[in-house]
């Protein structure tokens, strides 16, 4: 099993560094400056949303599947699912109205509201994600990894040719995950059949993945926080050219730890 997460995970791993490595080299050719600037700041903000919101039910799919089953198992997966889509829409009703009420550049507002929407699409992708990484169904989860990563350079760059600034690599990362869950929700949703909501349940589920989420969060913190003080006391252009030097420079090494991880 060590040696089929190993080697099964690798061609995703290797996708993952390309794909990374060609959104920076395509999207700055593509964007001006500042429009880049603007996707790398929208992009911080997107992932430490997504992780102080949704990454601790992920992390507990990952863990509590495997002690699971019967009509426990079901429970499992109605409690996980019903908080996910619940968090959705209240996620997607604060991000609506802070971003309404919130005096900032248009084009920023407009790129940050288009990577914030996708987040619940993806949360969904990435529980079904984990599910299969827990039963050790590594083809499956490498694929939508693969294939939500191809398809969100894809989309984002016919976006950014038509025009959409620094919204368009966004837009690929938010329509992407749309592309997923008609493969994985009907299988997680017969898994949910016949169990019920567990406050219970998803309380030491919270217990043990939000503490897990916020150490990923200060991590998104530390490592985001230069961009936006680049972009107040010098410019989203300086900003840009900063996060596209920086990205190349560590891309390898993320790639490999995660593999390793």
């Amino acid at each position: 099993m060590f040696w089929k997460g190993v080697w099964g995970y690798l061609p995703a791993n290797i996708v993952q560094g390309v794909v990374g490595f060609l959104t920076i080299v395509l999207f700055t050719r593509l964007l001006s400056p500042e429009d880049f600037g603007r996707y790398a700041l929208a992009f911080s903000v997107m992932t430490l949303a997504h992780v102080a919101v949704f990454s601790w039910l992920e992390a507990s799919m990952a863990r509590f599947w495997a002690a699971e089953s019967g009509a426990s198992l079901q429970g499992h997966f109605a409690s996980l699912y019903r908080t996910a889509f619940g968090l959705s829409v209240m996620f997607l009703v604060v991000i609506g109205v802070g971003l309404w009420l919130w005096p900032t550049d248009l084009l920023f507002k407009t790129a940050l509201a288009v990577g914030l929407a996708g987040a619940p699409a993806r949360c969904l992708m990435k529980l079904g994600q984990e599910r299969f990484r827990a039963a050790g169904e590594v083809r499956k989860a490498a694929g939508f990894d693969m294939a939500v990563s191809i398809g969100g350079l894809v989309i984002g760059v016919g976006f950014a040719l038509a025009g959409a600034g620094g919204a368009g690599p966004l837009l690929g990362l938010g329509l992407a995950p749309l592309l997923a869950p008609p493969f994985v929700l009907p299988g997680e949703v017969k898994e949910a059949r016949g169990g019920r909501f567990e406050p219970e349940r998803m309380r030491n589920y919270a217990l043990y993945g939000y503490p897990i989420a916020m150490s990923l969060a200060l991590t998104v913190v530390l490592s985001s926080t230069d961009r936006f003080l680049l972009a107040a006391f010098m410019d989203e252009a300086a900003e840009g050219a900063y996060h596209a030097g920086y990205s190349i420079a560590k891309r390898t090494l993320d790639v490999l730890f995660l593999w390793v991880g």
